[in-house]
């Protein structure tokens, strides 16, 4: 079939529980599952907190609820190890790992602020960073059980990110192992004020890089192509929620600098009360076009750019969900299948890329 007779489609709709305040989604690829954040609701007088809901994408009949911290769930990271563990950033100023086997958290890290942000090294397995409201990012390893092994850019007296705001969103990059315009590895960090870019130095050092000012909602790297997608509130000259794409540049060869190429921006509605995650990814169907799924307020749905079109390609709403905010998007593929997730407070939508009735 042409492109122009395939659009994404909507084949499931979830609810996640009638209390509401769900807000991050996952997918964990070696049980086939979506992992959702939400209270445990007022059923549940036993285990009062906070978990994640398993939405099984075989059997839409099993879903199950793990209860992990006493404050509000920020952000989920599924490890790529194939070991069903889950790492979990939490405002009760924790992070845990809970395995998805046994249902139970099987190692705590505390730390001093709350913890709104959270990723795993994409090289190395055993390593993962945390953003806190504080604005301080740390560095794990998960063989020390006792605490983090490194703050990023504080060595030295530095600051990091302190003072620039929460950290709101975490993407880690590899280093380029063909030619391109930047070869550098690290971390894409968004905060409240600001883009930044933790690049990794020899030995352990990360060289903290600004690479542009704005209040961030979200950040997120699509590794084939190295491009990276930044979300901006609207602010006094930008009336406008802001998705720019871009690609990272080395100032010159072997500079400890690194600049954000600006390539697109795409402009979404005129409100961003909540922090909305987007996600960025490739055309299903034409991998050289680059396509952004984000939440937008103002629509009540979550809107798809195409950036090789510079054009609003679709408009995928949550059809049993009122008239709620689209919280997080999220992309993923499965057995061949190309896959949007859909989240509100309330309901997990699932869209699929095929062909049109």
């Amino acid at each position: 079939p042409v492109i122009s007779s395939l659009r994404w489609i909507r084949v499931r709709e979830d609810m996640t529980g009638q209390q509401g305040s769900a807000r991050v989604v996952d997918f964990e690829r070696s049980n086939d599952m979506l992992l959702v954040s939400r209270p445990s609701g007022p059923t549940n007088q036993l285990l009062r907190g906070f978990g994640l809901l398993k939405v099984s994408l075989h059997d839409t009949r099993h879903t199950e609820y793990v209860n992990i911290h006493s404050q509000r769930l920020r952000d989920i990271a599924t490890s790529g190890r194939g070991d069903a563990v889950t790492l979990t950033a939490s405002e009760d100023k924790t992070l845990r790992l809970t395995s998805l086997i046994s249902n139970t958290v099987v190692q705590k890290y505390e730390v001093s602020s709350p913890a709104w942000s959270c990723c795993w090294h994409s090289e190395e397995d055993y390593y993962f960073f945390a953003g806190l409201a504080n604005g301080r990012v740390l560095l794990f390893d998960v063989r020390n059980t006792a605490q983090h092994v490194d703050a990023l850019g504080e060595s030295d007296g530095g600051m990091g990110g302190r003072g620039a705001g929460p950290v709101v969103s975490l993407a880690h990059v590899k280093p380029s192992l063909v030619t391109s315009s930047s070869r550098s590895s690290g971390l894409l960090v968004g905060q409240s004020t600001r883009l930044s870019f933790c690049r990794h130095e020899a030995g352990s050092e990360y060289k903290w890089c600004n690479l542009a000012q704005g209040s961030v909602t979200s950040v997120s790297w699509e590794e084939k192509s190295r491009h990276g997608l930044v979300s901006f509130r609207p602010s006094k000259g930008q009336p406008l929620i802001k998705h720019t794409l871009f690609q990272m540049e080395d100032e010159i060869a072997d500079s400890p600098s690194v600049n954000a190429r600006l390539i697109s921006s795409m402009m979404g509605g005129n409100a961003a009360r909540l922090l909305s995650r987007t996600t960025i990814f490739q055309h299903p169907a034409s991998p050289d076009r680059l396509l952004a799924c984000a939440g937008d307020e103002a629509a009540k749905a979550a809107l798809l750019y195409d950036f090789g079109t510079q054009e609003h390609m679709q408009k995928l709403s949550c059809l049993s969900a009122g008239q709620k905010e689209i919280l997080h998007t999220k992309y993923f593929e499965q057995n061949g299948e190309h896959y949007v997730a859909a989240l509100t407070e309330t309901n997990l939508a699932l869209f699929r890329w095929g062909q049109a009735a």
